[in-house]
């Protein structure tokens, strides 16, 4: 979604007709060189049809990813219990992970806000943020200056190979972002038996099946709600849980 990224060629200044050109590039350069598209979600097909006015062939074909990789029984619980040890979480902290760039476009901001009201009512709601990007230290900042410094865990970068277990501590994953194509870690997450609570955005929307194997929202209240919601009722969370890994499979790379 390159529209959605200009912010780091324009700086804030003329957007909108900064927008327009990304529009236009994208389309002469697609209009111009391709036979036909492939897209990842119906979001993306929308853009190409509706608001680029592409005129080809557009096919939907998702993304696929090796789901056996996060799998609880392929991983080592040993491992999963010296990371947890290593940022300083206990088995009964209810932990809500995002994984990701750390840069504007993933309304990282948000999650960390929502982390303030969450803490008020349970302080053992952990969020954990795993990625680095060029808005890190404004998050680090701002995790302090709202008093979190004991609530929120800023892990960096995170090795290919250790990805699976971050997923294997988490009790939720959460993403803000309204940027993604397809939101790939959303695919992890599930694949990990772990519930995604997302942004109502296509791209989520196309993936994740509300009230059966994940959560949406738009608003701070809204997602407080729906970690509250999984939080007090383990018998939903572990039902979301299971329906997420077998929504996962749908993804493999077996199969794309």
């Amino acid at each position: 979604m390159y529209e959605d990224y200009i912010h780091y060629i324009t700086k804030g200044y003329f957007n909108r007709s900064g927008k327009k050109i990304v529009e236009y590039l994208t389309k002469f350069y697609c209009e111009t060189t391709a036979t036909e598209l492939i897209v990842p979600t119906n979001k993306i097909y929308k853009l190409f049809k509706e608001k680029y006015k592409f005129s080809k062939n557009i096919n939907i074909i998702p993304t696929g990813i090796e789901v056996e990789r996060f799998f609880k029984e392929n991983l080592s619980s040993k491992e999963t219990d010296e990371l947890r040890k290593s940022l300083k979480l206990s088995k009964k902290d209810f932990v809500i992970l995002f994984v990701g760039r750390l840069a504007e476009e993933k309304n990282i901001e948000f999650l960390i806000e929502s982390q303030k009201r969450l803490v008020e009512k349970h302080k053992n709601i952990k969020l954990v943020i795993v990625g680095d990007g060029p808005d890190k230290e404004k998050y680090e900042e701002l995790s302090i200056k709202l008093g979190l410094e004991e609530y929120v865990r800023f892990t960096g970068k995170a090795k290919w190979e250790d990805m699976p277990y971050y997923y294997q501590i988490a009790t939720a994953f959460a993403t803000a972002s309204k940027t993604e194509t397809q939101g790939l870690t959303v695919i992890e997450a599930m694949a990990s038996n772990v519930v995604p609570v997302c942004m109502r955005d296509e791209a989520f929307l196309s993936m994740v099946t509300e009230e059966l194997d994940g959560l949406f929202f738009e608003t701070q209240k809204e997602y407080k709600n729906q970690i509250l919601r999984l939080y007090d009722n383990k018998e939903e969370l572990e039902k979301f849980n299971r329906q997420a890994r077998i929504q996962a499979e749908t993804y493999s790379s077996k199969y794309y």
